[in-house]
């Protein structure tokens, strides 16, 4: 696996806003969105599902890119463990054509080898709601999530 050169996650202006495959949007209202989020100073993401999704939605121009498949969300296994040589596609499709927009992937990252694995791929964040939400011990896995974070980030 890969260590590219690191991009810094965008830091929130004030709001973020985000398309979600949970709330599927016509491309032009997309578009509209991105584009009013940089007119009032905000952050956009923009979730893709596939590389098709993510070339589309780099011409937008959006701060940040959210790979997520919606089969992923809350699954055991999910393009991490199972594909993650789609995520390393969709981060050097970024590289190539976008690299100002941070890479984020989510759908199905659930332990600290997730969080570990996404980092090694070159992601610029991830994140594992489903989870956290699920963990007996909160604080333990956020423990051991936030270990699994590299030190470059902290």
């Amino acid at each position: 696996m890969r260590s590219p050169a690191r991009r810094s996650p965008p830091r929130a202006r004030t709001e973020s806003s985000s398309i979600h495959p949970e709330n599927p949007t016509p491309f032009t209202a997309v578009a509209r969105t991105v584009e009013r989020c940089s007119e009032l100073g905000l952050e956009s993401i923009v979730c893709a599902t596939d590389r098709r999704t993510a070339r589309a939605a780099l011409t937008l121009e959006p701060d940040c890119l959210l790979f997520e498949r919606p089969a992923d969300v809350a699954a055991d296994d999910a393009t991490i463990r199972s594909e993650p040589a789609r995520i390393d596609a969709i981060v050097d499709l970024v590289s190539r054509e976008r690299p100002e927009t941070a890479v984020f992937v989510g759908g199905g990252i659930r332990t600290a080898a997730d969080v570990e694995r996404a980092f090694d791929l070159g992601v610029d964040a991830t994140g594992a709601a489903s989870a956290a939400l699920e963990a007996d011990d909160r604080e333990a896995w956020l423990r051991s999530i936030a270990a699994a974070i590299p030190q470059s980030l902290e």
